[in-house]
């Protein structure tokens, strides 16, 4: 095997899935090698920590591909193993390893074990990651054999001594999973009051106080009781759009329009989830306006949204008619959707409109209603029995406001062809067409046997009185059915023709004084926070410096800042997501062409929650992410780098940008020092590693390799023995080294044939186990590699990367003998040959 094939599986070695499964290490030995010539006790601390760095990037590498294999799970795995145990209080290693562990769960044999053992020494190394302690707790419980098992235990941690030992937001989280194994129980009272429990120890955990609203509310006794578990629930995650719909509806149901109004908006901030949606918004928004008495105000809603239509509108027949002039096109209006067209016609035959106003928007909404209709039935997009429900919308449109009573009987005789209509429906309808056509009395007989289950039968009946003079029960029908239904587009249609009929301005309902002021305030705090998050939270990159060494590890924290006066809960439902990205910025000296850098992702979630005015801070090893990669393949020139943070991301155009509830922060400038790499310094650096009388320094040997390098790539090296010996400083060098550090250079060693030959036939010979693991990960040539006899009696942890990779390049090689030799492509001879591309490419 050559050695650019080597290079090439290095390309390869974790990217080919899936792999072959069952194939056994090869068991001949044919002889066996001594260890390295320096056996140093004890390593040197900081390239112990580098090569945990190394290997850790090595995974996080492998486990970012598209396609994961179990095997890859596997080598994954026993990497950061590997990596846990040059450290074992390397609390960044063991949360990696849990992430990795828990993703492979039920794939990967041993995995679970790897859980354990994880969270194990992630709750010893940090006692406050409440997360990890509340996982650890649950696996033990999880392990009981029977749910009544699991009972007792979770009722042991949640007596009053295992609430103060495990703490109240731990605790939370066991009351909710006994609520839910009560209610899977059918125990609906020991449901109700563990769930009460769970918010109550943390009235800052969103799913508890979500389901405690969902359940609570239809069992509350006043509305007050409904709208303060919705306010608990929309305090504890403010981009809950759901939450803030569903208050905003209740509010608008039981009179409380100014409140209602304020919601309605905050939704709007919240919600993204398509045109329908936007439209059932704009239209509750309206009917809160106009439940204000600002029926203008209202009129304006729904047109900003209808002009904003046309835009789209007229776009689409400028394209499919470029002949149409920018005249003829902007006079073309989109048709306005069912529900708004109808909320106008309602506000504008409820108020003191002009006919003309009254006439021009019963036109516009029976032509919506119309198209609406026709797109429906014709595209056949829905159910017959939706196609059902459009036709009676558009035949009550028709019937209630006159505008065309053959038009609703044809609506409703087509609705009847799709779907069974009963009689009572068949009779409301034709009940309200002979009102419109001044029939009274055969218009009272169809309606008067409706009026007990029936909204609309009851307003036929009240304007048929107000028709026929008799004012005093017309209108006191009219309030009635206002007070009954004062969100609704009928209520508020009869308070309108109430008003007008007797020249004054009709209260909300008597409940509503106090819903709003309860409510009072905190829909303006919400929108504050959701529009400008940073008044809620800080986001801060700190760094301990902003100068770093060639090959240090480059470490910063992300610290949030709560600046609220409530908990700030982090949980993937909000507000705060655990994930933060990091975008990069980095520039390197000398270096003609810098890829780019794919942001890195952060977990936060060491805590359920922020408390009041606190901080929470996040240390990062950023040289564990691919950015560590890029570093370390010009340490010599120097890079200057920035740093830019995002919480609650999305991605647009690539880049992480910060979506509802999320900021951003860029941090001071890097800098990762480079050499002066002249001549003197070479020749010191080349004294230095030659003197025996001291351990050799592996950063320097990385260095001599890196300008080694960078000397092949000019013409101006003086003469072939200057060469040589540089050279062989390196191979002398590296066989002093001990097994940490030899294990180290195998990664950060530019792949240059003339030295890495002889050290690569030294680690492949090696019987140093991290020197095995750091050779499998890069440098194995194929299946006849000797690293695999060497490894037979090495620890299980190699014996098993061995064999995973083992599996790969067996793999490889049969798809060689498929499809003909594998060729590594250099660049062509005309394209600017990049250099860094000579060192080994991490999986």
């Amino acid at each position: 095997m050559t050695t650019s094939w080597a290079r090439a599986v290095s390309f390869v070695l974790l990217a080919l899935l899936p792999w072959t499964m069952g194939v056994s290490v090869a068991q001949d030995q044919d002889e066996t090698v001594d260890p390295p010539v320096d056996t140093r006790v004890g390593s040197n601390e900081r390239v112990r920590n580098l090569l945990g760095t190394a290997w850790i990037r090595s995974a996080r590498a492998l486990i970012a591909q598209k396609d994961i294999s179990p095997q890859t799970f596997q080598i994954a795995m026993s990497t950061v193993e590997a990596a846990v145990t040059l450290d074992e209080d390397d609390l960044d290693a063991w949360n990696f390893l849990l992430d990795i562990s828990m993703a492979a769960d039920g794939l990967v044999p041993g995995s679970r074990e790897l859980v354990m053992r994880s969270l194990d020494n992630i709750t010893r190394l940090s006692p406050g990651n409440t997360v990890a302690r509340y996982a650890r707790l649950r696996e033990i419980v999880d392990e009981k054999p029977t749910l009544e098992q699991r009972r007792q235990a979770i009722e042991v941690l949640l007596s009053p001594e295992g609430i103060s030992s495990i703490g109240s937001s731990v605790a939370a989280r066991f009351a909710f999973d006994l609520a839910l194994l009560e209610q899977r129980s059918g125990n609906i009272e020991a449901f109700a009051g563990r769930l009460a429990q769970a918010v109550s120890l943390d009235p800052s955990y969103p799913e508890a106080t979500a389901m405690a609203a969902g359940f609570f509310r239809f069992n509350a006794d006043d509305p007050i009781g409904e709208i303060e578990l919705l306010l608990t629930t929309l305090l504890a995650n403010p981009t809950n759009s759901t939450t803030a719909v569903t208050l905003a509806s209740l509010l608008l149901q039981h009179g409380a329009y100014v409140g209602a109004e304020d919601f309605f908006k905050l939704s709007c901030l919240l919600n993204r989830s398509g045109p329908l949606v936007e439209v059932k918004l704009i239209a509750d928004i309206a009917l809160a306006q106009w439940g204000r008495n600002r029926p203008e105000d209202a009129l304006e809603t729904i047109n900003t949204f209808w002009s904003q239509q046309d835009v789209d509108f007229q776009a689409g027949i400028r394209e499919a008619n470029p002949d149409f002039s920018i005249v003829e096109i902007s006079q073309m209006r989109s048709p306005l959707h069912p529900l708004l067209a109808t909320i106008l016609v309602a506000i504008r035959t409820s108020t003191e409109s002009t006919d003309e106003e009254k006439v021009i928007a019963i036109n516009s909404a029976a032509a919506g209603h119309d198209q609406w209709v026709k797109s429906r039935i014709s595209g056949g997009i829905t159910s017959k029995s939706n196609q059902a429900r459009f036709l009676l919308e558009a035949a009550w449109f028709t019937a209630w406001f006159g505008f065309n009573p053959k038009a609703s009987l044809g609506y409703i005789t087509t609705a009847e062809q799709l779907f069974p209509i009963n009689q009572d429906a068949k009779d409301k309808f034709n009940g309200l067409i002979a009102y419109r056509a001044g029939e009274y009395e055969k218009a009272r007989q169809l309606l008067a046997p409706l009026k007990q289950g029936d909204i609309t039968a009851r307003l036929g009946l009240a304007m048929i009185d107000v028709s026929e003079g008799k004012t005093r029960d017309g209108a006191r029908q009219l309030l009635e059915i206002y007070n009954g239904s004062p969100g609704s587009l009928i209520g508020l249609w009869a308070r309108g023709v109430l008003q007008m009929l007797l020249s004054q301005t009709i209260p909300p309902p008597k409940d509503a004084a106090q819903l709003e002021s309860l409510i009072k305030g905190v829909p303006a705090s919400l929108v504050k926070i959701l529009e400008d998050p940073t008044s809620a939270y800080r986001l801060e990159i700190e760094m301990p410096s902003s100068t770093f060494l060639p090959y240090q590890d480059v470490i910063i924290d992300l610290v949030i800042t709560n600046k609220l006066n409530r908990p700030l809960s982090i949980d993937p439902s909000g507000p705060l997501d655990p994930n933060i990205a990091l975008n990069f910025s980095l520039s390197t000296a000398g270096k003609r062409k810098v890829g780019s850098l794919d942001p890195s992702i952060i977990s936060s979630a060491d805590i359920f929650h922020i408390p009041p005015k606190s901080q929470l801070r996040i240390p990062v090893n950023l040289s564990r992410y691919q950015l560590g990669s890029r570093l370390a393949e010009a340490p010599l020139g120097g890079s200057n780098l920035q740093i830019r943070a995002v919480t609650n991301f999305k991605v647009i155009t690539a880049l992480m940008q910060p979506a509802i509830f999320g900021i951003e922060s860029t941090g001071k400038s890097l800098r990762i020092n480079g050499v002066d790499a002249s001549s003197q310094w070479l020749q010191d650096l080349v004294v230095s590693l030659n003197d025996t009388t001291v351990p050799p320094d592996p950063i320097l040997i990385a260095q001599l390799a890196t300008s080694l390098r960078n000397l092949m790539g000019t013409t101006n090296m003086e003469g072939q023995e200057g060469m040589r010996t540089i050279i062989d400083t390196i191979i002398a060098s590296y066989l002093r080294c001990d097994e940490v550090e030899q294990a180290w250079l195998l990664y950060v060693l530019p792949g240059l044939t003339e030295y890495m030959e002889p050290i690569l036939e030294n680690a492949r010979k090696s019987l140093l186990p991290l020197v095995q693991i750091s050779y499998l990960l890069l440098w194995t040539t194929g299946p006849d590699d000797e690293i695999f006899r060497q490894v037979v009696e090495s620890t299980p942890l190699v014996q098993s990367i061995a064999d995973r990779v083992y599996e790969l390049v067996v793999l490889v090689e049969q798809q060689e003998s498929e499809e003909g030799d594998f060729r590594f492509d250099l660049p062509e001879e005309e394209e600017e040959l990049d250099l860094d591309s000579l060192r080994p490419v991490e999986p």
